[in-house]
């Protein structure tokens, strides 16, 4: 996959860049992904802050990545959005290595027991 900045031309072709088809679709599944997809078209500063730390993932989730350190992710997030959250990285299981440093895992009353391990 080629993304419109990986042009020969420089930084004169991105505002001209079109997408290809590949690259299209990898945003749309990492959208659905992160139950962003109804979000697509929203500015972020209207986001809420659990929305943005997914949105975040999901910036990191569009390279592909081997290895995926996440340090406090849920820190200053409702219960609501750390269940996303917990959901969200129950669901990369299996697509790249993760290593999360949270201590709200294993205080929350709310933590997925599988989440705590």
């Amino acid at each position: 996959m080629r993304l419109p900045n990986e042009d020969s031309r420089g930084w004169l072709a991105s505002p001209r860049a079109r997408l290809t088809t590949d690259a299209r679709e990898h945003i749309e599944s990492t959208l659905a992904l992160l139950h962003l997809e109804a979000e697509a078209y929203r500015q972020t500063g209207e986001f809420s802050h659990g929305q943005k730390q997914r949105l975040e993932i999901g910036m990191l989730l569009m390279q592909r990545p081997q290895l995926l350190l996440l340090d406090e992710p849920a820190a200053g997030m409702t219960d609501n959005e750390t269940m996303q959250l917990a959901e969200l990285l129950d669901r990369l299981r299996g697509t790249c290595s993760m290593m999360v440093s949270n201590t709200i895992w294993n205080s929350s009353p709310r933590c997925p027991a599988n989440m705590a391990a």
